[in-house]
């Protein structure tokens, strides 16, 4: 348990709490970094600031990639980062992003229902069985990021004949195209509220924008997808803002939608880790500029809260720290902030060495 007193509370059938939605969207960046990169993010965030979100204009990730980040986020702690014994595995990142966290297990007992939505690029961040809702999954079968199968038995059938007979048989392959957007949210949530029993936690986390770029900025699909392979060449920037353009006018409808329905709902809009144009990934990430990580590790992070806990929020708060501003809301106590730190990594291998970012 996050708060030494949370076995005081009883559960929430004794409470009014208000729902929780997060939104997690992937490798969205800042403002400042976006304008870096030729577009004027400002209108976002003016018509959110309307809707009565408080955006923090300096927040960073604490990691920059989405497993080490995400482990943050959920557990609302640091790991214990030693050179000589790397903490981080897949295989318990995997549990903690699926729901086996200080966050989720902390709302179950305050009497939530957990309503999950994952990106559907990835198996490790889709629904896995252990929330109560699963809103939608498009990859049963399977999915990574990259369109790369993480099952063993289907890379070994790839290497085959079989594989094309399987393939005209049974249709294995999944689109990699195909991902879930805050559309598909919109809709379900509007098509599945008969499930949801208050209070509940909507958790949706989308590969938006996040590569592949397959819509316009108006959110038309594009004719021909561009190959995942170029998705952070620097002539894939415009492609990257047309897909924040549409993210934008997604999440104006979403976030009407929700402050429509549910007004005293707790909102929060944030992203992972920032864009990857600049920064790569293989060399030492001790050679990577100030301004290389900079851009990796701004973020966009903003939340509606009620009147009440307005005064929590402060700006340059980082993923760490984000349920926690969201519990001392819930509980009416004190809150115990993190300090807000932010360390550079190899981006391609979990068990590496860790240098502090220093502002």
């Amino acid at each position: 348990k996050l708060y030494s007193s949370l076995n005081d509370y009883e559960i929430a059938n004794n409470r009014n709490y208000p729902n929780i939605y997060i939104f997690i969207l992937d490798a969205y960046s800042s403002d400042k970094e976006l304008l870096h990169l030729g577009f004027d993010n400002s209108k976002i965030s003016k018509e959110l600031s309307e809707k009565g979100f408080q955006i923090s204009k300096n927040s960073k990730a604490n990691f920059l990639e989405t497993f080490r980040s995400m482990y943050t986020f959920w557990s609302m702690q640091y790991p214990e980062l030693e050179k000589s014994k790397p903490y981080f595995q897949r295989s318990s990142l995997v549990r903690i992003m699926n729901s086996e966290n200080t966050t989720i297990n902390s709302l179950k007992y305050l009497g939530y229902q957990h309503i999950k939505v994952g990106p559907n690029q990835s198996t490790y961040l889709d629904c896995s069985g252990i929330e109560d809702v699963c809103l939608f999954k498009l990859n049963n079968f399977d999915g990574t990021s990259g369109g790369i199968s993480n099952n063993i038995f289907l890379q070994i059938l790839k290497m085959t004949p079989l594989y094309n007979i399987a393939m005209s048989l049974f249709g294995l392959e999944r689109d990699v195209y195909t991902k879930a957007t805050l559309e598909k949210v919109k809709e379900e949530l509007v098509s599945q509220r008969s499930k949801f029993n208050s209070p509940y936690l909507l958790s949706v986390n989308v590969w938006q924008p996040h590569a592949p770029y397959i819509y316009n900025s108006d959110c038309t699909k594009l004719d021909k997808p561009h190959s995942y392979d170029i998705s952070w060449k620097t002539e894939m920037i415009p492609s990257y803002i047309n897909s924040t353009k549409c993210v934008n006018k997604q999440l104006n409808e979403l976030i009407d939608l929700i402050v429509k329905d549910d007004p005293d709902g707790i909102i929060l809009i944030q992203s992972d880790h920032g864009h990857n144009f600049y920064l790569d990934g293989e060399p030492k990430f001790e050679n990577w500029s100030d301004n290389e990580i900079e851009s990796r590790a701004s973020i966009y992070w903003a939340i509606r809260v009620p009147n009440r806990c307005k005064n929590i929020f402060y700006d340059g708060i980082s993923p760490v720290n984000s349920m926690r501003l969201i519990f001392a809301c819930l509980l009416d106590e004190p809150v115990s902030f993190l300090d807000d730190i932010s360390y550079a990594h190899s981006l391609n291998k979990l068990n590496s060495e860790y240098k502090l970012i220093k502002d």
